[in-house]
Formats: structure tokens, C-alpha cells, sequence
């Protein structure tokens, strides 16, 4: 995981800090909280995507984000599209976890369809 999250494709456009190290990846995952759902994409044996849902609290908690992220080797293969959106929504709404209204901050050409894709669900 922190192979792929040190990538520079993975990180582009994002507040992610560079070079993050095993012990803070560990720790990103072992402190999840129960709000969150977090999923791996994997093609090979190869971890190729990171995918995850963080519910907020308190007076936001109908909302929550999503975040995701796909190998620098395997962008523009559906892996997004495919795993990345639709996997978290899929799992939050089988949880109970209430989808409402979606919009996408990240201005980037290939985000430009997550809003279209998760409609489907």
C-alpha cells in the first residue's frame, strides 16, 4: 500500500503529503473508525487501487467522502470506475449507510464520470 500511495500519479491533485512511510500507512488503516470503509483493488496478486468511505460525525453525519486512487500503470483501465466508486457505495449502502446527492471537488478529466457511474448503483 504505500508503494502505490507514494506513486506520483496516485498523489497528483491531491493535499496528500509525498513520501509517506509504512508506519503512517499502518496506522491510516489500523486507526479506521467504524464510519469507514476501506477497500483494495487487485489485479495479479498486485494491489493496483485504494478505494475509501469515511462517514463524518456529528451534525454532518449524513455526509461522508470518498476517496480513492489507482496505480500509475493501470490509469484509463476501468479500475476506477469499476472498483474505486462503485465498490464503497455499494458496500456503504449494503451497511445501511444512507446515498444522497453525490458531487465531485477533484477537478480532473477522469473524475468527470464518478457522478454518472454512481447514479447507477
Amino acid at each position: 500500500m504505500t508503494a502505490l500511495i507514494n506513486l506520483p500519479g496516485f498523489r497528483f491533485g491531491t493535499l496528500r503529503l509525498p513520501y509517506q512511510t509504512v508506519d503512517e500507512t499502518r496506522k491510516r488503516f489500523e486507526n479506521a473508525g467504524p464510519g469507514q470503509v476501506n477497500l483494495v483493488a487487485e489485479l495479479d496478486d498486485r494491489i493496483v487501487g485504494d478505494a475509501g468511505m469515511m462517514r463524518y460525525l456529528g451534525r454532518r453525519s449524513h455526509a461522508a467522502s470518498i476517496g480513492m486512487g489507482v496505480h500509475d500503470d493501470f490509469t484509463g483501465k476501468g479500475i476506477g470506475s469499476a472498483y474505486g466508486v462503485i465498490s464503497p457505495i455499494a458496500q456503504a449502502r449494503s451497511a445501511s449507510f444512507p446515498i444522497g446527492p453525490m458531487s465531485v471537488t477533484q477537478s480532473a478529466d477522469r473524475s468527470c464520470h464518478i457522478q454518472h457511474a454512481s447514479r447507477q448503483i
